[in-house]
């Protein structure tokens, strides 16, 4: 029996604040740096994010204005305890009682996963290493290179409180996930490539998966019969014994349902403003207008080398079944898994809404009655068809070293 998530998610953690300080009045005239960009960004609003994620069906984590640097997440398989990486380390906050404890290992060098409720792996840096600060697989270890630096798991338990170390036998582990009770992950073996393995979470004895993917797994993603492949520049769509299902040039990270219908896709999407972003329209058309040419006249006082626009991280989803191609318009997020307690939700981490970025927070939603509408044909608030497409795995994979 699955055990839906709660209503009203909302911990108050004490997280950390940044700020970075900088002159350059000699630029703006009169306006410092820091008064052009407050001019720019709007302060948090608690209600603006409050409204915008009710009105796309989005249950937020944690507090909406909360400095929340996330670098990874995990749900537990009963949907109750999440795992959260922050810049400096790992906790777990239990959803329902909403208490948060720390996960007493170095800081992760790749996303964490759950062998089952309670029991948490994370992939840590060699013993003694400095590389602990990694918060990402863009930015995944490059300190230990030597093969007698064993990266390693901990094994920690939620529920008895203690941590077990494994040594792995192979480098810069990440894409930790549990497919047919096992754990499987990729990491940099002899050769310097990064290949999927099987590992033995008593032992940390590790074994070739795939054999068939002779191309770098910079991102995989296994669930059901599907197995979701990425260098983090073009993406593939294959069945677990290496037929084609479907190539996908641009996607950064391709993410399955384990039911097999519906693959999830994270790409770059469109460029908007780093400067003039508006999520509901407040404005009159008239002061609107006078927005747009008081920002305009000031971007063109603006020096050369400073960005004006910025990539967000785009959601996509393919129906295998009938052939859709959605993007998602309403929300911006990375990180997409599939909320196994309850089929059909998703939960990511928030990059934005409505064409805004807002402060990150990890969310979740519901997407089987916007699945259902779309396979029918109609349309449904934040989605847009993109084409329809046959999507049958019918030759074998195209892969090479």
């Amino acid at each position: 029996m699955t055990r839906p998530f709660p209503r009203n998610l909302s911990a108050g953690a004490a997280l950390l604040l940044w700020s970075v300080g900088c002159d350059r009045q000699d630029l703006y005239g009169d306006a410092t740096f820091t008064d052009n960009v407050k001019s720019a960004y709007a302060e948090c609003s608690p209600g603006e994010i409050r409204f915008l994620s009710a009105k796309h069906g989005l249950q937020l984590a944690f507090d909406a204005c909360g400095s929340n640097k996330f670098a990874n997440f995990a749900w537990s398989p009963n949907g109750i305890d999440l795992y959260f990486q922050l810049t400096h380390g790992g906790h777990v906050m239990d959803a329902e009682m909403k208490t948060i404890l720390g996960v007493p290992t170095e800081t992760p060098v790749a996303d964490a996963a759950w062998l089952r409720d309670g029991v948490l792996v994370v992939p840590l840096p060699p013993e003694g290493s400095l590389d602990t600060k990694v918060t990402s697989r863009e930015t995944a270890s490059k300190a230990a290179r030597s093969s007698a630096e064993k990266y390693r798991l901990g094994i920690y338990d939620r529920g008895d409180r203690t941590l077990r170390l494994v040594e792995l036998p192979v480098r810069e582990p990440q894409d930790l996930q549990m497919v047919d009770g096992r754990l499987l992950l990729t990491g940099l073996g002899d050769t310097g490539t990064r290949h999927p393995f099987w590992v033995n979470t008593d032992t940390g004895a590790a074994e070739r998966a795939l054999p068939w993917m002779t191309q770098p797994a910079e991102s995989l993603v296994v669930a059901g019969d599907l197995v979701g492949w990425s260098d983090l520049e073009d993406g593939g769509l294959f069945t677990r014994d290496g037929l084609s299902v479907r190539e996908l040039p641009g996607v950064r990270r391709v993410i399955p349902h384990p039911g097999g219908r519906y693959v999830a896709l994270e790409v770059d999407g469109e460029s908007i403003s780093l400067f003039d972003q508006r999520s509901w329209n407040e404005l009159s058309e008239e002061s609107r207008e006078r927005e747009q040419r008081r920002k305009q006249k000031w971007l063109e006082g603006m020096p050369e080398w400073m960005p004006r626009e910025m990539q967000p991280p785009e959601l996509q989803l393919l129906d295998l079944t009938e052939g859709g191609h959605f993007r998602v318009t309403s929300f911006y997020g990375e990180h997409f898994a599939w909320y196994t307690a309850q089929d059909y939700w998703c939960s990511f981490i928030l990059w934005g809404l409505e064409g805004k970025q807002l402060h990150r927070n990890i969310a979740l939603t519901d997407l089987a009655e916007r699945l259902r509408m779309l396979a029918a044909g109609d349309h449904t608030l934040g989605m847009e068809r993109l084409e329809q497409n046959e999507t049958k795995p019918d030759e074998p994979a195209q892969m090479h070293p």
